[in-house]
């Protein structure tokens, strides 16, 4: 279990090709660290296979990638396919 499968489980039930939240959106479904809020490298569409990165595998397990905006504080979600 990861701190961040309640993100992949909201992802899951998504019927959208994307999904714009907030860091603040994200952050009421499970903690950031500040990292995530400063650093766009955070929100890397790794590998699964190879990561060590639980956010990652996260939205990559529910079938999305992630793209940041650091400035705007969001995240937009693509569904893969």
């Amino acid at each position: 279990m990861s701190k961040y499968d309640p993100w992949r489980d909201y992802l899951l039930r998504q019927q959208a090709s994307t999904v714009t939240m907030t860091f603040d959106e994200l952050d009421a479904l499970a903690p950031l660290p500040t990292s995530a809020r400063t650093h766009p490298e955070w929100w890397s569409n790794e590998n699964v296979e190879v990561t060590t990165h639980t956010q990652c595998k996260s939205w990559r397990a529910a079938g999305y990638t992630a793209q940041v905006d650091i400035v705007r504080g969001v995240v937009t979600f693509t569904r893969l396919n």
